[in-house]
């Protein structure tokens, strides 16, 4: 979330309920990633399935309360609708620009 949405990075801890298998990418490998990946529809994916996890958090009662979660799906929100923004100047022909 830190790298999509450029945000200071911090640690995070997790609990798992069950047997998991974790793996893990460093900062800066992870940040690599998503600046030399060419393919756009793949960081618009995962901000919709950021959007989706933030909204479903949003939708608990208990979780209502904590603004925070508010604040970074405005902020998701906004880059969806500025990478559909720019997916539909490209699809546009060129005599429609001009």
């Amino acid at each position: 979330m830190e790298s999509l949405l450029k945000l200071d990075r911090f640690c995070q801890t997790a609990v798992c309920a069950r047997p998991t298998q974790l793996y893990e990418l460093s900062v800066h490998q992870w940040t690599q990633m998503l600046q030399l990946t060419q393919n756009q529809s793949y960081m618009e994916t995962m901000l919709r399935r950021l959007q989706l996890r933030l909204t479903s958090r949003l939708s608990r009662p208990a979780v209502q309360q904590v603004q925070l979660f508010g604040v970074l799906l405005k902020q998701v929100d906004q880059l969806i609708q500025q990478a559909d923004i720019e997916a539909q100047q490209v699809c546009m022909p060129l005599h429609m620009i001009h």
